[in-house]
């Protein structure tokens, strides 16, 4: 029991700090502000899952009151690692995949506001699907290879300081974590995937009049109810 709460907490604050990076021209050092009002919030107002949940990070200057995004995303977060560390064995598999929910996270946050996927998280997810993937030692060769492939073109592109083209992001990302799984696995994995692209759409379209949606967050989430479950 001692272990699935500190892995709730774990995930909860890791997700409220992630949530706070998904924002542009973000300051580690600074304290986070209200969305309203831009006037620093008060310590009982950044308890992860508590504040959003209960307290409803409601501003004292403004009133404003931001998304119940960042309270689902950190309950989210928090029962992922929960799961997670239910099923995997303590040791570097639970580490390794805990780090890829947290990457993954940023990535989806960013995708689902920005309609873009970092580059930098790329290549961080890359390096640590080589590393996964080395640890393994049963995986093929061939998804090694392609893995460190791709993991290299995300730092040439990074380094020349170009943005993906459009929707390229999502196939490279498609390509690694499709590395994370086993070959007998990949048909559940598409079967997850179109469900929860669709529902991705769906949720997408009645918050946003664009003909554009995110798709990281369920390549991500369906990679990591196959590493799971």
């Amino acid at each position: 029991m001692t272990m699935m709460i500190a892995s709730f907490l774990i995930g909860a604050c890791l997700a409220s700090f992630v949530t706070v990076l998904a924002q542009p021209m973000t300051s580690l050092w600074r304290r986070s502000v209200c969305d309203g009002c831009g006037r620093p919030l008060k310590w009982f107002q950044m308890i992860p899952v508590l504040s959003s949940w209960l307290l409803r990070n409601r501003c004292h200057h403004c009133n404003h009151r931001p998304s119940l995004l960042y309270g689902f995303v950190e309950t989210l977060t928090g029962l992922m690692f929960v799961l997670t560390a239910s099923v995997l064995p303590l040791g570097w598999p639970l580490l390794i995949t805990d780090i890829f929910i947290v990457i993954g996270l940023h990535i989806s946050l960013w995708d689902w506001r920005w309609r873009q996927i970092p580059i930098n998280d790329l290549a961080l997810l890359g390096g640590l699907t080589i590393l996964h993937l080395m640890m393994k030692g049963r995986f093929p060769v061939s998804s090694l290879i392609m893995a460190g492939l791709l993991f290299f073109l995300c730092v040439i592109w990074r380094v020349r300081g170009r943005p993906f083209p459009l929707a390229s992001g999502d196939w490279v990302l498609l390509v690694i974590t499709a590395a994370w799984l086993q070959p007998e696995t990949l048909p559940a994995f598409l079967s997850i995937l179109g469900g929860l692209g669709l529902l991705s759409a769906i949720l997408y379209q009645k918050h946003y009049s664009t003909p554009f949606f995110p798709f990281a967050p369920a390549i991500l989430l369906a990679t990591w109810i196959c590493l799971v479950f």
